[in-house]
């Protein structure tokens, strides 16, 4: 059975020259409230939608671990174990589509998005990753749809890394596993 072709394993790991990589999302629900309320006047939490309200926007980031694993001396067709090496992240890649058919396709500006991470160096072991995943732009234009609707957007966001082995400039894509995306609602949620 063939798993794998190329730069990648099955499942999203990445494979490089001294060692190969893989990622998980610590959640895989992210909720993106598109609108936290407060009352024009004194900047205190307000009603949602109220006359004297004013929604304030801000992006929501999701942390991701990539382990990055060396390789041990039988897996490399060597008897003396090479010395792992640090990644590079040269590029994040969100890959918004519709999880259903009340949740419209977002416009081209919002579809795939390219990000960056941080931090942006993987070193050998678990490292967290912090992605912005819904952004401020994103939420002011589905404000209109969302704000005060009741109306809930659901996407599925496929995340890749393009990475690059610093000792041997190596390069491979490291993706989330199993069903391959995160799940994102976004819509106008209670204020906590």
């Amino acid at each position: 059975m063939l798993t794998s072709c190329g730069d990648s394993k099955a499942t999203g790991t990445g494979q490089f020259a001294t060692v190969f990589a893989t990622s998980n999302a610590l959640v895989s629900v992210l909720d993106s409230d598109v609108a936290t309320w407060t009352d024009a006047t004194t900047g205190a939490k307000a009603a949602a939608c109220g006359a004297n309200s004013v929604a304030t926007i801000t992006q929501d980031d999701m942390v991701l671990n990539i382990t990055s694993n060396a390789y041990s001396v039988p897996n490399t067709g060597s008897s003396n174990p090479s010395v792992p090496s640090d990644l590079s992240i040269s590029n994040v890649t969100l890959t918004f589509t519709p999880a259903d058919s009340n949740t419209p396709a977002l416009p081209a500006r919002f579809q795939t998005q390219f990000t960056s991470a941080s931090p942006s160096v993987i070193h050998v072991g678990q490292n967290s990753i912090s992605l912005e995943v819904v952004t401020d732009d994103m939420k002011s234009f589905l404000g209109s749809a969302l704000a005060c609707t009741g109306v809930l957007y659901t996407c599925r966001v496929g995340v890749s890394f393009d990475v690059v082995e610093q000792s041997t400039n190596k390069s491979g894509t490291i993706s989330l596993p199993a069903n391959g995306y995160l799940t994102v609602h976004m819509a106008d949620f209670a204020d906590k």
